[in-house]
Parts: structure tokens; sequence; C-alpha cells
């Protein structure tokens, strides 16, 4: 079975414009990194300039909508655009612009984070020693460190980029950190 989601694009007066529904693969490494790649470096403008435009531009919040469904539905099932009204699913994800600037939020499983905006340049890189993970939810006893790109810590959770390993999009459980919280370190602050 998949792990569903709903991503709602709210326009700059906060009304919700597009739900889309994801049947499968919903959860943050998954499609969170996908719109984090998506929308990463896109700038929403108000209009459409002649000129030179940035590589990666939306003229308002629902042209970023056209293009968000341009982007994911590239052929039948997988993707449906669903009322706003539709209940929750096992991942939700919002896209608004707060305060001028493009926002990618989710919650589901209790947790929640912000993925948009990123972390600045300056941003934290913490190693800790963790088991090879064989398939989900199944571990091995070989440990290894892992030097992450810290995008979120909560109480639960890790969640960054994995420097070694392709600089994917990981969550990890701190429950399974060797050692626990005390063993996470950081190496820049």
């Amino acid at each position: 079975m998949g792990t569903r989601s709903l991503t709602r694009v709210k326009n700059e007066d906060g009304q919700t414009i597009l739900t889309l529904y994801r049947q499968m693969d919903g959860y943050p490494e998954g499609h969170g990194k996908e719109l984090v790649d998506f929308l990463d470096g896109m700038v929403i403008t108000n209009g459409i300039s002649l000129g030179a435009k940035p590589a990666k531009s939306a003229n308002g919040m629902e042209c970023l909508a056209a293009q968000l469904v341009a982007h994911f539905k590239t052929g039948v099932g997988g993707f449906y655009i669903y009322p706003d009204t539709a209940d929750d699913q096992e991942y939700n994800y919002l896209i608004e612009m707060i305060n001028g600037e493009l926002t990618l939020t989710y919650e589901g499983h209790n947790e929640h984070g912000t993925l948009l905006p990123k972390i600045p340049s300056n941003k934290k890189i913490v190693e800790f020693l963790y088991p090879t993970v064989i398939t989900y939810g199944v571990y091995t006893d070989n440990n290894v460190w892992r030097k992450i790109e810290m995008i979120e810590q909560t109480e639960d959770y890790i969640t960054g980029i994995d420097l070694n390993d392709g600089r994917k999009f990981k969550k990890f459980l701190i429950e399974r950190i060797v050692g626990g919280k005390s063993k996470i370190f950081t190496v820049n602050k």
C-alpha cells in the first residue's frame, strides 16, 4: 500500500488554490524531497518580464500551482486534483508565501517540519553512528558513521541531507543512533 499525501498551494490571500493528491511515496524523503527539488530557487514574480528571467520563476502562486501539476502529472494515475475540502492524508504539505518568502511545510505521523526555506549556507553539520538499513524498518548490526547537513531536529528525528550517501534527503530515528542523543556530534556551528 502506498504512502498517500496531499499538497496544498495557497495564494497570496491565503486561499487554497490547489490540492494535489499523491497515491504513493508521500513521505518527506520521497514527495517532500521532490517538492524541495522543484521549488528550490523558484522566484515568485508579479508580472512577466520581457528581459532576463530567473531560471525558475512563476507569475504568482496560481502560475506556480499550474507548474506543479505539469511537473508531477506525467501520465495516468498517481496524482489527482482534489477539492480543497479533501480530508488530510498520511502526509500533508503546504506551499505558501510568508513575508515574501516561498515556504514548504509538512505534517504527518505525529511529526511536522519546514522543508523550505532551507537552512542558510552556515548549515549545521552533525555526525553520528547509525545502523545500516536493509529495508524500511529493518536494520543490520553493521554501524556506519553518518555525516548529515541538518535541516531539522525534532524530539524523535534528525532530518537532513546525508553527505555520506550521494546527498540523499533522509530522516534518522534518534532512538536508533548508537549511544542516543549524547552521541550526536556537531562538526560546525
